[in-house]
């Protein structure tokens, strides 16, 4: 019986593309569909219709949707205004403001550790290239003066022109 009915047809086929409050309020309209329809077949329809002769599936559909409408409403009504409002009362100022600064304390913190970290890494970086470079420059140096003790003159000058 479920299915033939509006509500529940229209959550089925879309839930995907549907806000999740909506997809809940369909779930729920669901779930009150197949209780009424529990609690009808345990009391037997015609007994409870005897008892509430106002009970009637039109009724609870449209109450259903009256109530599914005035949802949707107050959800684009909340969509519409901004996504941050700030308290009227100072207190709640306040104390946003503190919570706003401790959290960019703690943001500002981390990131200086981080910085500091980085900065020893790379200043130990840089110690390991100067040390190389002056090995290198001492071996090249030691190369040339005993390069220069075997050239002979000439040799010599072709060797600076080339450096």
């Amino acid at each position: 019986m479920a299915t033939g009915e509006p509500g529940a047809s229209s959550s089925s086929g879309s839930s995907g593309s549907q806000p999740p409050v909506e997809e809940m309020m369909n779930k729920i309209v669901e779930e009150l569909m197949e209780e009424r329809e529990r609690m009808t077949a345990e009391a037997g329809k015609e007994e409870t219709c005897k008892k509430n002769p106002n009970f009637s599936t039109d009724v609870t559909l449209s109450s259903l949707k009256n109530f599914k409408l005035m949802l949707e409403s107050e959800l684009e009504a909340l969509q519409d205004l901004p996504l941050e409002q700030l308290p009227s009362e100072p207190a709640l100022l306040q104390d946003l403001a503190e919570e706003d600064v401790q959290s960019t304390a703690h943001r500002n913190a981390r990131t200086l550790e981080f910085n500091k970290k980085k900065l020893e890494e790379l200043k130990e970086t840089k110690r390991k290239y100067e040390t190389k470079v002056k090995r290198a420059t001492m071996v090249s140096q030691a190369l040339n003066k005993l390069q220069s003790q075997h050239l002979s003159d000439e040799e010599k000058f072709i060797a600076l022109e080339r450096k």
